[in-house]
């Protein structure tokens, strides 16, 4: 990540809320969340978490999850550049 940056193309599909893609939280809570969801270690190891600032330029809301996506849907006759899921 830090010599080439987030490359969605080599995300992992299946069990995403809001589609394919690299995902960030306003909550370091929520990101270590996430963390360990798929891995077969213990609870009590040692992870690593990445603090990122993150520009998400013009976003698109929804209300619920969008796991076909594989980008952000037009709005307004443009693509957004990044989801933002609507508490």
């Amino acid at each position: 990540i830090a010599t080439e940056g987030f490359d969605n193309r080599v995300a992992r599909d299946g069990n995403t809320l809001y589609g394919k893609g690299t995902y960030f939280a306003a909550q370091t809570c929520k990101s270590a969340q996430y963390a360990g969801m798929n891995s077969k270690a213990s609870p009590h190891m040692v992870g690593t978490m990445l603090i990122a600032r993150v520009a998400i330029g013009d976003p698109y809301y929804t209300p619920r999850g969008c796991a076909d996506l594989s980008r952000p849907p037009e709005k307004n006759g443009v693509r957004a550049d990044s989801i933002i899921a609507k508490p």
